[in-house]
């Protein structure tokens, strides 16, 4: 039964000269994931404040109070979006309720 074990498992995991490739590997993978990490926390960082800058534009206060919140928010990307989801939304969208559930999209009537 052991021997059906052994010939189940391919080759390159049970050589002992592939386990420094296998390691190469994952590390190359690793590095790849961290890079990839910090692009989409850079991302979503932007994408925060981007949104809080206009719409504290769009609500008429200043340029300077919108750039304060913008870089509050680009730090705490985490907190804004929810916070903007469920409180700031329905207030900035304008238009009626069905306009919303079209994505923003105008219906002909």
């Amino acid at each position: 039964m052991l021997k059906d074990l052994k010939k189940m498992i391919p080759a390159g995991f049970t050589n002992p000269g592939n386990i420094s490739f296998m390691l190469k590997n994952a590390m190359i993978f690793a590095k790849i994931s961290v890079v990839f990490l910090i692009i989409v926390l850079i991302l979503q960082s932007v994408s925060s404040a981007k949104l809080s800058y206009s719409y504290n534009l769009s609500i008429g206060n200043s340029q300077m109070v919108a750039i304060l919140y913008a870089i509050v928010c680009f730090v705490f990307p985490y907190f804004y979006f929810p916070y903007y989801s469920f409180f700031l939304f329905s207030a900035s969208a304008g238009g009626s309720g069905s306009n919303r559930m079209t994505g923003g999209a105008w219906r002909r009537r």
